[in-house]
């Protein structure tokens, strides 16, 4: 998720920064510029994000059924979010000092919503310290009151003017724990069942990436579902956070994937995927536009390649 992050704000980066207007059209006209949004669509990565949060952060607790001490559970996610994110938020800070003001610094630091000037992916933590503060609450629901943690679900979701989406994001991380603790799979679903869900999830998952283009549809269904009282942006939420729910499950239930999924160099990027969401960041906005206009790379497809092997390497 956290390179799917990365290369979706590089190309992003490349389109408006560093391509002519001609490059641009000749993209446009194509719809390379769409195809590439489709496959590196950062916004819906982010929302697996989320999910999977949910799972690693209640899977343990859940699995060997470990007694939950909350201001331990609090305090682990505090130094685990802070240190990092300060560091990056305080070195971005020394390249931007005289645009930016101190007291939008501090609050960043603090990662207070809606104040994010310098590292622009830390609105994301926002959300993930907010509900990681919620999550052992979510965690003793489910063990204790399985049948409130579903109202609580559709709750969340009929309240969706009031209640931020992203609570459900992690509550369906956290069921997804719960099933696989309980190894709870319906063992009549085929493989070819599996893979048409899978799929459609994938369909589900890039929802607000595939209709983006498409103001018209877009406009139809805004109208809709205003009728019933819901978002536009809580939709495309909903979309992406039940999309990677499924996928998260079919990786779950499947020993091929996983295997896959456990070769060493995708568990280090694993390991080290809270630093390059963070991190990225700062190499794309501050070095690659300086690092580009030294190799004065002319051709579309070096440039977007080049561009995200030089950010990937130096995040």
């Amino acid at each position: 998720a956290a390179l799917i992050v990365l290369i979706f704000h590089t190309n992003d980066y490349v389109f408006y920064n560093l391509l002519d207007l001609y490059d641009k059209n000749f993209l446009l006209r194509n719809k390379l510029q769409y195809l590439l949004s489709i496959l590196f669509y950062g916004v819906s990565a982010v929302s697996y994000f989320f999910v999977l949060s949910g799972f690693v952060l209640s899977y343990t607790y859940l699995k060997n059924n470990i007694p939950l001490s909350i201001v331990s559970f609090s305090v682990k996610r505090i130094f685990r979010i802070f240190p990092l994110y300060i560091f990056v938020v305080l070195l971005t800070y020394l390249f931007t000092f005289s645009r930016v003001e101190l007291n939008s610094v501090l609050k960043e630091l603090l990662i207070f919503p809606n104040v994010h000037k310098l590292v622009f992916p830390g609105w994301s933590m926002t959300v993930e310290l907010i509900f990681s503060f919620l999550v052992p609450f979510l965690i003793i629901l489910i063990k204790e009151r399985p049948t409130w943690f579903v109202a609580l679900f559709f709750i969340s979701i009929v309240s969706n003017s009031f209640i931020s989406s992203y609570i459900i994001h992690f509550m369906l991380g956290i069921f997804l724990a719960k099933m696989f603790c309980e190894k709870t799979k319906n063992q009549k679903i085929s493989k070819i069942t599996m893979h048409s869900f899978l799929l459609l999830a994938f369909i589900i998952y890039l929802f607000q990436a595939l209709i983006r283009p498409f103001p018209t549809l877009l406009n139809s269904i805004e109208s809709f579902i205003s009728f019933l009282g819901i978002k536009i942006e809580s939709l495309f939420s909903w979309a992406a956070a039940f999309g990677s729910a499924y996928i998260i499950y079919f990786i779950l239930f499947n020993n091929k994937v996983q295997k896959k999924l456990m070769l060493k160099p995708l568990v280090f990027i694993g390991k080290i995927s809270y630093s390059i969401y963070l991190v990225h960041w700062l190499i794309i906005y501050y070095f690659l536009y300086y690092i580009m206009q030294i190799l004065q790379v002319k051709n579309i497809l070096f440039l977007y390649v080049i561009s995200n092997l030089i950010v990937i390497s130096l995040t």
